[in-house]
């Protein structure tokens, strides 16, 4: 992991939301290509330009539910400059669909209620030593402003949101794969970006599914927190232990 992340202040529309970030993280988000084209190429066997085609597999489903996200995706590659395009930092958005199908690796996250009904949220990095940066998000829309830590040139991650809404994350190691869902990155984004409570959260992953295999922890504001187990074929929670939430089953395996 690096020393340490700066933090990035980005508002406006969601391109100029992506050129701040772009052209403030530039280094490092230039650094992260080439850290995880070398991940790519060890644990998948595909080059830069392989892991992009099959990135960009993503594009008609996020131009039809979330074109806003491309947009910034394309902020930040200009912003980032020397040539990227909007296809490489969705490359890099796509790198748990990408690598995590032949590498055994993630973190550990953990949720505990303090004093008073509060819910604590914590994780370790337990990854690649990458270039990390924390966003805060203020967007011109209604949408919910966010701050959360990620690698450089991601959109979404481990973070909280201003309803209270925060989001941890564990890479699990499987080959299920679809491209007719969300990516993990994106899919934690648009929680982040929208979710005022734990049930509009799961709504979104019922909503947007994930591309890929993952657990993320979400915890709100008023106290309701679960861990989702998370896979193409459906998705369940676990509630915090001694409690039940109706129906865990989030999306049914088909």
């Amino acid at each position: 992991m690096a020393a340490k992340a700066r933090i990035i202040k980005c508002t406006g529309s969601p391109y100029e939301i992506g050129f701040s970030h772009g052209s403030s993280a530039s280094d490092e988000i230039h650094g992260n290509i080439g850290l995880y084209a070398d991940f790519f190429q060890d644990r998948a066997k595909i080059n830069w330009e392989q892991a992009r085609e099959r990135a960009s597999a993503y594009i008609p489903l996020l131009s039809a539910k979330y074109p806003e996200i491309l947009e910034e995706m394309k902020g930040i590659a200009d912003g980032a400059g020397k040539g990227l395009s909007m296809e490489d930092i969705l490359t890099l958005n796509a790198r748990s669909e990408l690598g995590l199908t032949n590498f055994a690796d993630g973190c550990t996250c953990i949720s505990q209620q303090g004093p008073e009904g509060r819910i604590f949220l914590a994780q370790n990095w337990d990854w690649l030593v990458v270039h990390l940066v924390v966003l805060h998000i203020i967007p011109s829309d209604s949408s919910l402003q966010m701050q959360f830590m990620c690698e450089a040139g991601l959109v979404g991650k481990i973070g909280l949101n201003s309803a209270g809404v925060g989001t941890l994350l564990n890479g699990i190691l499987a080959g299920a794969q679809s491209q007719d869902k969300f990516p993990i990155h994106v899919l934690l984004r648009r929680i982040l970006q929208f979710a005022s409570t734990f049930d509009e959260a799961l709504a979104i992953v019922e909503e947007y599914g994930l591309a890929s295999t993952c657990n993320i922890m979400i915890a709100d504001a008023n106290g309701k927190a679960g861990s989702i187990e998370c896979s193409p074929h459906g998705s369940t929670v676990i509630p915090p232990r001694g409690e039940t939430f109706p129906g865990e089953l989030v999306c049914p395996v088909g």
